[in-house]
């Protein structure tokens, strides 16, 4: 019988709730390079097992895999960065399950993108210092903006998407971002965009998780902004983000 090529990697867990027999579990593991791969991680599920806090959401380590055909195999996994915090709170938790679930749904298993990797890392130590709701919906925010744009949907947010005048006064996910008032006649699925979440959004995109840790949003314009950006990633993907959708509530 053949041996099972042997992979080494390092990677973050990204999602681990698919549950395998009894005390087995799948995690999807964003490695390094961007690429996304599932992966059993056996005993995962009992306690003291030997994966059980190298598997968790959030965890960074270097994993050695026997690769499968459509799952791969964890033989060993050297824990680098287990980013405690994100477990320690349950909104930060929640602001975390919001991010990896965004970045699963925009990684596969032959894309490879460093840039995602990157950016996951950086958000997920930076969100420690996300000490309200307020400021957890701006990191959501900013994050959405920043992933979304760099994989090519990037909204126009600082003036129409119609005729590029820059008094708006809606957002259309279906026309691109933000509207005047005059283009926005007649379309479907318009949100408000008023001044306060319009500076808020464009503030975000440009700003850096160091910067968004100092920042205090108000709480209208963080709630309206986050949800536009919710909106706008659910439309372009196709798919429904539950965990961002219960950040929100």
């Amino acid at each position: 019988m053949q041996r099972r090529p042997l992979i080494h990697m390092h990677a973050l867990v990204i999602d681990h709730r698919v549950r395998l027999k009894e005390k087995d579990v799948i995690v999807r593991l964003l490695c390094e390079d961007g690429c996304l791969r599932s992966a059993v991680a056996k005993g995962a599920l009992r306690p003291g097992g030997r994966f059980a806090s190298r598997t968790e959401l959030g965890c960074e380590a270097d994993f050695l895999l026997s690769e499968g055909t459509s799952l791969d195999t964890i033989q060993e996994a050297q824990l680098r960065n287990a980013n405690v915090h994100i477990r320690e709170d349950p909104d930060t938790f929640a602001l975390a399950c919001a991010a990896c679930e965004l970045t699963r749904y925009l990684s596969s298993h032959d894309a490879r993108d460093a840039y995602v990797f990157a950016i996951c890392t950086a958000f997920l130590a930076a969100i420690k210092s996300a000490k309200s709701r307020n400021s957890a919906l701006a990191f959501m925010c900013a994050y959405t903006l920043k992933l979304m744009a760099h994989a090519g949907y990037m909204p126009i947010l600082a003036s129409c998407a119609s005729c590029s005048d820059e008094q708006v006064a809606y957002f259309s996910v279906l026309d691109g971002g933000a509207l005047c008032a005059s283009c926005a006649r007649g379309q479907d699925m318009l949100k408000p965009y008023d001044t306060a979440t319009r500076t808020l959004t464009q503030q975000l995109l440009n700003a850096r998780f160091a910067d968004i840790a100092h920042m205090t949003p108000e709480g209208e314009p963080a709630y309206a902004a986050a949800s536009l950006m919710c909106l706008w990633a659910q439309t372009y993907l196709d798919v429904r983000l539950h965990a961002f959708e219960f950040l929100l509530h």
